[in-house]
């Protein structure tokens, strides 16, 4: 049985960027990706049947037919395949009962499934100031009143919540501790424009025709950051807004595998009821800014606050990684 690698996230972390640069015309590449069709997103299956988001609990036995599926595909495209590479950053959420629910998840596949192959782990961080100012500017098309006002107030809601959020350290000491050191490739989003990030990236995943060279000095292809320290706010969009809410509300009472065609069907028409509200909603005309700017306060703030979780990082990743703004 092929090797099986799980590029996890974290989101905000270059996922799109090595998705479509690296690893979308690899062979053997699962997913997820905007080419592939519903029933080639196996990224996308996967997500579905596993612990994460608003599902509670993952299926093993779900995940058992989806490695048959796999293994029946892969042999329509090389009998000789000895790696596949399955890629979504969502596998990454945090759950209700569980801020890591992945892990172990990953621990029992690879135990009761995927049993004559190795199961291995690629998980990209970034520092928690930069990714909390990425993360808001993403999802500023759906946010009311977007602005710099609301994000330093935003990052004081996020620095409240459970500390497990900014504990980096913890995944990468629960991946290491359950799925073996081995099988674990940990990556800095910060190194992104060096060669180290990419020769890293290519051993791990053993991606023998792929050129690092090719992609250094990258800055991501969705990155909103106008400067270093400021990030770009887009309009606000009603359907976008409607999109997030439905996409939280179904995935409560409808899990994404069943019944797909009809589930399509449904959040289309959701989206569009919501997204109708929201267009004579009053609280669309709000004021609004261009940009926010991660100040050298709000940078201090963030860092303070997780100091204790990267000086653990460092110690596990055997590096130092203050200068990256950790």
């Amino acid at each position: 049985m092929p090797d099986l690698f799980f590029h996890i996230g974290l989101p905000k972390c270059a996922s799109t960027t090595i998705q479509r640069k690296v690893m979308g015309s690899v062979p053997g590449y699962l997913g997820t990706g905007a080419a592939l069709q519903a029933p080639e997103n196996f990224a996308k299956q996967f997500q579905a049947l596993a612990p994460v988001g608003p599902r509670l609990r993952g299926s093993i036995s779900a995940a058992r037919d989806w490695a048959e599926r796999v293994l029946e595909y892969g042999q329509t495209l090389d009998p000789e395949m000895d790696r596949y590479i399955a890629s979504s950053e969502l596998l990454s959420n945090r759950n209700k009962l569980n801020p890591r629910p992945i892990v172990p998840f990953l621990r029992r596949f690879s135990d009761e499934v995927w049993t004559a192959g190795e199961v291995k782990v690629l998980l990209v961080l970034r520092n928690p100031a930069d990714r909390i100012a990425s993360s808001y500017a993403q999802s500023s098309s759906s946010t009311h009143g977007a602005s710099q006002q609301h994000f330093e107030a935003h990052v004081e809601r996020v620095l409240n919540r459970s500390f497990s959020t900014f504990d980096l350290a913890a995944w990468v000491d629960d991946l290491y501790q359950t799925m073996g050191r081995e099988n674990v490739c940990v990556l800095l989003m910060e190194d992104i424009g060096t060669p180290r990030f990419w020769k890293e990236l290519k051993d791990f995943m053993r991606l023998e025709e792929f050129e690092p060279a090719s992609m250094l000095n990258t800055q991501g292809m969705n990155s909103r950051k106008s400067d270093p320290n400021r990030w770009r706010l887009s309009e606000f969009s009603p359907m976008d807004k409607a999109k997030s809410q439905s996409g939280k509300l179904l995935g409560l009472v409808w899990p994404a595998g069943r019944l797909p065609g009809l589930r399509r069907n449904v959040r289309s028409a959701l989206n569009q009821a919501i997204a109708g509200w929201h267009r004579i909603n009053p609280a669309r005309k709000r004021a609004r800014d261009t940009h926010i700017e991660l100040t050298d306060d709000l940078r201090l703030r963030i860092q303070s606050h997780c100091r204790p979780v990267h000086e653990r990082l460092a110690t596990l990743l055997e590096r130092d990684i203050s200068s990256h703004g950790y």
